[in-house]
């Protein structure tokens, strides 16, 4: 209804209100609830077509188009802020309900439309596309706009850069640094403290030839955040010098890191990143000998992100859980595990965090090694033919 308002209701003879109440009475207009409990209402691809050479002929097709995109734009921004905050599930439910209409909007404004929409609407969906497991349609969106930046203001530039470099990261790490160095130049040039924060904390995670500079740029960009007061920063930043401390083998400087980022979590109340810390302290236990405690710590992530992740971090948590799992002994469920994770990650075209790989990679190894080959590869197989949910519910009960 909102966007329906917001789309067509300037000019029109009647309201907009009694206008659908007419349409959907003519059964020209399907109305139902989506998974928020919103009505929302939809035509048959007749109707839709019919409609749409109407809207050709009526000379109105240009101002409709701008106003749908300004709608989703705004709505994308509004939503962007509220994914690293306690309605994470809400909004991100919201977004995806319409990614048809923010296709449609980018697909106008790289046509006909206007440039600077389609940026800031690929800036504001960054953190979606990252979380939610459309990476490859992200990275085909922002190497589309990429293209054409030139033609819109600097100020709309990091923002749009940093979400094009974290959809990057998960394909290729040179990418991605390079999306980060141009926004870090620009929110400084600027004077953008709040971008140049995020520019340097994602830059810093992904300075993996050089730890001791990551850690110096993850630092900063928490000093930002700090001065600033913005708690998502905060707690980004110190999930990210705990993993550049875990990646040095530093395994207490990380777990301090991570408890506090949880501490932060739990006030803001982002539920996504507590499932992340979940598993990053179950690393850290499983370091420290503790292998019980990592099991159960990577069960409360994997039972969280049931709940609010996407498939990308499901699956990840998928193998966070079989490192432990191999500890203990549990080697065929471990190569089940690992097995439907890698299967999982392949069908998104993604890959594990730096962080994570070097652990799941010996742990693979750990596994390969005590196992009878045929054993492993057939518990490898039977946990790449199964479902994510079958694989979840299949971890949660071994």
């Amino acid at each position: 209804l909102e966007a329906i308002s917001a789309v067509c209701g300037d000019g029109l003879s009647i309201g907009v209100l009694d206008g659908l109440a007419s349409l959907v009475d003519k059964s020209l207009v399907h109305q139902k609830k989506d998974v928020t409990g919103e009505p929302r209402f939809t035509l048959l691809e007749m109707i839709n077509a019919y409609a749409r050479e109407q809207l050709e002929a009526s000379g109105e097709a240009d101002i409709t188009r701008r106003r749908h995109a300004e709608y989703f734009v705004a709505l994308a921004e509004r939503a962007d802020p509220e994914l690293r905050l306690e309605r994470y599930a809400y909004w991100s439910q919201r977004l995806e309900l319409e990614v048809d209409n923010f296709r449609a909007a980018l697909d106008w404004a790289l046509g006909p439309g206007d440039i600077t929409l389609g940026v800031r609407l690929a800036g504001a969906l960054g953190m979606f596309w990252y979380s939610k497991g459309y990476h490859v349609e992200g990275i085909r969106w922002t190497q589309l706009l990429l293209e054409r930046l030139d033609e819109t203001p600097t100020a709309v530039h990091a923002r749009f850069l940093i979400a094009a470099g974290r959809v990057a990261f998960m394909v290729n790490l040179e990418t991605a640094s390079r999306l980060f160095a141009r926004a870090l130049e620009i929110s400084r040039n600027l004077g953008d403290r709040l971008q140049e924060a995020w520019a340097l904390a994602f830059q810093g995670y992904i300075t993996l030839h050089e730890l001791d500079a990551g850690m110096a740029m993850a630092e900063t960009s928490l000093s930002i955040f700090r001065e600033l007061d913005h708690q998502p920063g905060i707690a980004q930043a110190l999930n990210i010098i705990g993993e550049l401390a875990r990646m040095g083998g530093d395994y207490q400087r990380a777990k301090r890191a991570y408890e506090e980022c949880l501490a932060v979590c739990q006030q803001t109340g982002e539920v996504n990143r507590i499932c992340y810390t979940y598993a990053n302290l179950a690393y850290v236990a499983q370091h420290e000998g503790d292998h019980k405690h990592a099991l159960q710590l990577a069960r409360q992530a994997l039972q969280l992100s049931r709940e609010v992740s996407g498939i990308r971090d499901v699956a990840s948590f998928l193998a966070d859980l079989a490192c432990p799992a191999a500890a203990l002994g549990q080697l065929q469920p471990t190569a089940r595990l690992l097995g439907a994770s890698e299967a999982a990650l392949e069908r998104l075209g993604a890959f594990y965090q730096p962080s994570d790989k070097r652990e799941v990679d010996q742990t693979v190894e750990v596994v390969r090694a005590q196992l009878d080959t045929a054993d492993f590869e057939a518990a490898w197989a039977e946990g790449r033919a199964m479902s994510v949910e079958e694989a979840i519910d299949y971890a949660l009960a071994s």
